[in-house]
């Protein structure tokens, strides 16, 4: 199952999970790509995306279905 999230207006990702609904691979779907990327569970309806973007790591919670909020840039 794929899903696109929104992580910001100039950032999204497509997010690959599996029947039970375990995170099994994130993509970012912009350039250029970030050095690295994670998406962590919060809970049922919230996720942690790690990224970092020419040397600078972005920390944002996302929630499903709403947009998403930076912090700690």
């Amino acid at each position: 199952m794929d899903e696109i999230i929104r992580v910001s207006p100039r950032y999204s990702i497509k997010i690959t999970r599996d029947e039970r609904g375990v995170i099994l691979n994130a993509v970012p779907l912009f350039n250029p790509p970030p050095d690295y990327l994670h998406v962590f569970p919060l809970s049922t309806n919230y996720l942690l995306v790690v990224m970092s973007i020419n040397g600078q790591r972005l920390m944002i919670p996302v929630k499903r279905g709403s947009s998403a909020h930076l912090i700690n840039t």
